[in-house]
């Protein structure tokens, strides 16, 4: 049986996937549907009464049972949904038959993203009868309340700005709504929005209501305009990676075309320049680009975002964010909110859907945000200002055709004997610029005029071709079938082999997919097919004739070459594993960032084609992916081998397996971490792979402490180091021995951690690897901010903070600059901390990393509290415990429970200072830390000793006492147990108190106590 029904927005019913047709003759039988739905079973008399409520008793009885004879008719062979018992009639439907029956379990269930996605407008719009309006009102509201809750618990600023203005949209009188969007762009770091929106607030009620704000509504708005001037947020310092792209040739005419470019920004903040393949859209799209360059409007920058090599389209977001030199997971519409950036998305034809999405949400949410864009198609956006780049004019196609002639023939120059034809081969050609310059390269090797008669013989033969191709489209491909035809069969087999390559590849990758690059390229680069960067000393072939090439079909030499570079670049990653440990390791991650599009299609061809050999070098990538910031799509790779259920052999598996947990340990992905390093550890240990047994271990460690598993995670440690040491491993030797003195370090062993921090620095230094140096440095400076010797700490940190730097290490720049202000917090120089941590935070948000992020942004609401900034604080650490929650870190969980439990108090919002408190004391004491769960008894014991609960608050006391016999405690005051004491004795008398204190201190459970 499949019948479904939908009641929000207009009555859907539908019979095995079948939608069944309105109409009037059904309408007493859907109301009768709809009302059994939305009320439960019904007596026959009820359900009479309720649907014709103007007629006699006895004519709504015969109206019923004709309605029920039509609606079982109509339902057919799915007409038992429909049940009677002892004159009651019910639906027996499972209950995601109905979406009102979804919709309401969602709300039971405390599941609001399942309840809003069910929502799909007002219940039944098109009935008006009496019954369905209060539950429609109903609805509603719980829609409204679901609504604003996800809004309020997003985990990015976008995602709750997004859903708050929707919230608005349908409820604008809910002034909440209004106050929480105002926070979340004050966030954002965007006054100018946020003056906006109170301006929009105060003119909906003044025109709807004939009020104004509420006095409440009106004195956050100007503290959060006050906050936002005063902080603005860091910029995004674009590295080096976005500059434009050098161009091979100057450009040739097309100054008017440059000059309306430029003008058409003053009206659009997306041009799409669209044209025919080898029109001259890329190097047109370049010239305008430069000549923008010191726009004051593009201040923080114009970035070059190449798409041909892209072939997957969720991967559209990463490709921009890696231009920008952000992590993959880079949350783009907040980081870019504020930014005065122009973003040129080159060749965009094969993607449109996704990259018009993308453009779309990114203008949406940025509004000084500017687009470029290059494409056979308009993306198709409202918003889209669409320039059709032209043919060359026919002075401009002499131009060309001279200046490219000179380039094979240095002497040769347009004339009145050779002009009339240049401009009959041009006029042949469309006036198209790739297709000239292939023209003119021919010159070093035929008479013009051969090229011409060559030229009309080819496009006699296109004559009978497809009516559909545009004619250009034809005129373009006669030309390469007429370049093709030209070259040698030892060029036509080196293009073939070089077709491999959809971005640049150095001469010794060339030579490996083409044997015989060193003597074939010189004559491609000089027949215009074959492009060289002297700068980059890289090759590559030009998009349309790659296109062309791959047409052809690569055969055999093609298949060959492939293979070859393969095992070339799995010979390369194994090279840059073997050599991660020493001084080699960011010349090796340099030399694969060079060739990761290549990369990426090669292993994309091989996860079908060779899968064995795939894996192989996807189990070497996860070092550089890791580093480089590729994490999710390592993870992707590497999960879609190893569930294709191909045999693989055990030990390639068991890197495999070793890179996928620890990928999915960087993106606090715990329950991946735990299965794929369980399978790694396996299959290391049953084949001895000492390195990767240790290494498995050592992460498995990380993760237990992340959790709050201290014991757990130095076994694990323990058992790493004694695999390193088993299979001589000194750069593992070394990773271990800092995770150690980090562990102990943050449990209080700082001599402890000293010395096993100081044992990793021997290892590193005997490796000579820099990068872990730095890590102990960054250590020492921990161990050295303990102690209190704060001038010693900021020394080492910021010599490790030098040396990431050099080594362009950002993660590591970013944890560096997260403890200096951790730093400056503990000397209380807190207008110091606040640029480090929102500087880190920055670094953390662009580089995708949950777990740092969470961490700097707890430090930042510890600064904030500190200042008494108490709206900022608790927007820092929720933000964090959103994070922490995700990630399922009770250790963290509770910290900020507790933190935010404090301020809750300080602002006398006992509601929810309480569950946090709880919260906060139930898993301090579930990990092992029973100070720290006394510490935040403590502070409930105040909460209530404020209300006037002092019988309530000793027994608090008390057994947060009890926790701490025998024990050292890290905070040297305690105001909150100090005012608790001193209240509580103020109120009751002595032996009052001390029996209440005794009472407490025999309780056998925390959950005796919080139950009081």
């Amino acid at each position: 049986m499949d019948l479904t029904l939908r009641l929000f927005g207009t009555m859907e019913l539908r019979v095995e996937g079948d939608f069944l047709p309105h109409g009037p003759r059904h309408l007493a039988g859907e109301k009768l549907l709809a009302l059994l739905a939305l009320q439960g079973p019904q007596s026959r008399a009820r359900l009479a009464a309720t649907l014709w409520p103007e007629v006699t008793e006895s004519q709504g009885r015969f109206y019923l049972r004709r309605s029920l004879m039509e609606l079982k008719q109509r339902l057919a062979h799915v007409a038992d949904a429909l049940t009677e018992t002892a004159g009651t009639l019910a639906l027996a439907l499972p209950q995601t038959a109905c979406d009102l029956w979804g919709f309401d379990h969602a709300l039971q269930q405390s599941d609001d993203t399942t309840a809003v996605s069910l929502y799909r407008g007002p219940l039944l719009t098109d009935w008006d009868d009496d019954w369905i309006q209060t539950e429609r009102m109903q609805r509603e509201q719980e829609f409204l309340g679901a609504l604003e809750r996800l809004a309020r618990s997003a985990t990015t600023l976008q995602d709750a700005i997004i859903a708050l203005k929707r919230l608005i949209a349908l409820d604008p009188a809910r002034e909440s709504a209004w106050s929480a969007l105002m926070e979340a762009q004050a966030r954002r770091g965007d006054p100018a929005t946020l003056m906006q929106t109170y301006r929009d607030l105060r003119l909906w009620l003044s025109e709807n209501l004939r009020i104004l704000p509420t006095p409440e509504t009106t004195a956050l708005y100007e503290q959060l305009l006050a906050e936002a001037r005063r902080a603005p947020p860091p910029k995004i310092a674009f590295p080096t990676r976005s500059r434009l792209p050098l161009t091979p040739t100057a450009l040739i005419g097309r100054h008017d075309a440059l000059e309306q470019l430029q003008a058409r920004f003053e009206e659009t903040r997306l041009l799409t320049l669209v044209g025919t393949g080898g029109v001259g859209k890329t190097r047109l799209a370049l010239a305008t680009l430069e000549s923008l360059q010191d726009d004051p409007r593009f201040s923080d920058g114009i970035a070059w975002v190449d798409l041909a090599a892209l072939s997957d389209p969720s991967l559209v977001r990463a490709r921009i964010a890696t231009a920008l030199e952000l992590s993959e997971t880079a949350e783009l519409a907040t980081l870019l909110a504020n930014r005065k950036l122009l973003l040129a998305l080159d060749n965009c034809e094969h993607l449109l859907d996704a990259i018009a999405d993308e453009v779309d949400t990114l203008l949406t949410a940025c509004p000084t945000l500017f687009f470029l864009a290059t494409s056979r198609e308009p993306l198709g956006l409202s918003s889209e200002t669409i320039w059709r780049v032209p043919a060359l004019a026919e002075d401009e196609s002499f131009q060309l055709f001279q200046a490219r002639a000179q380039k094979v023939l240095p002497g040769w120059q347009l004339t009145e004997q050779n002009r009339p034809l240049v401009r009959q081969l041009c006029q042949r050609l469309d006036d198209l610029p790739l297709a000239i310059e292939l023209a003119a390269a021919r010159l070093g090797s035929l008479p013009l005029s051969e090229l011409v008669r060559r030229l009309d013989a080819r496009f006699d033969l296109l004559t009978g071709g497809s009516r559909t191709m545009l004619r250009r489209q034809q005129t373009l491909r006669a030309a390469m079938d007429w370049s093709w035809e030209l070259l040698t069969k030892d060029e036509q087999t080196a293009l073939r082999q070089l077709a491999i390559f959809i971005s640049p590849f150095s001469l010794d990758a060339g030579e490996v997919a083409c044997p015989e690059g060193l003597t074939q390229l010189p004559a491609l680069v000089s027949k215009s097919l074959i492009a060289f960067s002297p700068e980059h000393d890289s090759y590559r072939l030009l998009e349309t004739v790659r296109e062309y090439v791959m047409e052809q079909e690569l055969g055999d030499a093609g298949r060959a070459a492939r293979q070859r570079y393969l095992q070339y670049i799995s010979n390369q990653a194994k090279q840059a594993v073997a050599e991660y440990f020493g001084p080699n390791r960011h010349y090796w991650h340099q030399r694969l960032e060079a060739a990761h599009d290549n990369i990426r299609l090669i292993l994309s061809d091989a996860v079908q084609s060779h899968p064995e050999l795939a894996l192989e070098l996807a189990g070497n990538l996860w070092l550089f992916w890791r580093e480089q910031g590729y994490r999710l799509e390592g993870l992707r790779t590497l999960r879609q081998l190893l569930e294709s259920g191909t045999a693989f052999p055990e030990a390639l598996q068991g890197r495999a397996w070793l890179g996928a947990g620890i990928l999915a340990y960087e993106t606090a992905d715990y329950d991946t971490t735990y299965h794929a390093l369980n399978e790694a550890l396996q299959r290391a240990q049953r084949h001895q792979d000492g390195w990767a047994e240790g290494e498995a271990l050592r992460v498995l460690g990380l993760a237990h402490w992340n959790q709050g598993h201290s014991d757990q995670a130095r076994d694990l440690y323990l058992q790493s180091q004694a695999c390193f040491v088993r299979c001589q491993h000194k750069g593992g030797q070394a990773s271990v021995l800092a995770s150690l003195g980090h562990l102990a370090w943050n449990l209080g062993q700082l001599q402890e951690s000293s010395a096993y921090n100081r044992q990793s620095r021997a290892l590193f230094q005997e490796l000579g690897d820099e990068a872990g140096l730095a890590e102990i440095n960054a250590n020492l400076g921990l161990i050295a901010r303990s102690l209190d010797d704060y001038s010693a700490a900021r020394r080492y940190m910021n010599e490790a903070l030098e040396a990431r730097r050099r080594l362009g290490m950002r993660g590591g720049v970013a944890a560096v600059v997260h403890q200096l202000g951790v730093l400056s917090y503990l000397e209380a120089r807190y207008n110091e901390a606040i640029p480090y941590l929102k500087e880190s935070a920055q670094h953390w948000r662009e580089l995708g990393d949950p777990g740092w992020l969470a961490l700097s942004l707890y430090y930042l609401g510890l600064v904030q509290k500190a200042q008494r900034a108490f709206p900022e604080a608790i927007c820092s650490l929720s933000e964090s415990l959103q994070l922490r929650r995700q990630q399922k870190a009770k250790r963290s969980i509770a910290g900020l429970q507790y933190a935010l439990g404090a301020i809750w108090l300080e602002q006398k919002q006992y509601d929810d200072a309480i569950p946090a408190l709880h919260e906060s004391a139930r898993l301090r004491l579930e990990i092992g830390l029973p100070v720290f769960c006394g510490e935040s008894l403590d502070v409930l014991a105040c909460l209530h000793a404020r209300q006037g609960k002092a019988a309530l608050a000793v027994p608090y006391l008390s057994y947060a006492a009890k926790l701490r016999e025998g024990k050292d405690e890290v905070e040297d005051k305690h105001p909150h147990r100090d005012e608790a004491t001193r209240r509580t004795k103020e109120a009751l008398p002595e032996s009052s108190w001390q029996q209440l204190w005794e009472q407490g201190a025999a309780l056998d459970s925390l959950d005796a106590l919080l139950s009081l």
